[in-house]
């Protein structure tokens, strides 16, 4: 599924919180100074239910802070 609308995007997150997590494996790489991606391995629990996906993120660096612009995840 592919998301371009930032409300939709945020509502999609909404949900109960995750009671468990473990982040893995995690890499950084730097396409330029301004521009990283943190790619990444999670296993969380919500809701008694187990998700477990690889992640990607990237971010660019815009007026000083890192900004979102590209996030991906692929359940195991």
């Amino acid at each position: 599924m592919v998301m371009d609308n930032r409300d939709k995007i945020i509502a999609s997150m909404s949900g109960p919180p995750w009671s468990s997590f473990e982040i893995s494996e995690a890499r950084t790489f730097h396409l330029s100074d301004d521009v990283a991606i943190v790619a990444y391995r999670a296993n969380s629990v919500r809701q008694g239910n187990h998700y477990e996906a690889l992640f990607n993120s990237a971010y660019v660096l815009e007026n000083g802070e890192w900004k979102l612009a590209f996030h991906q995840q692929t359940p195991i």
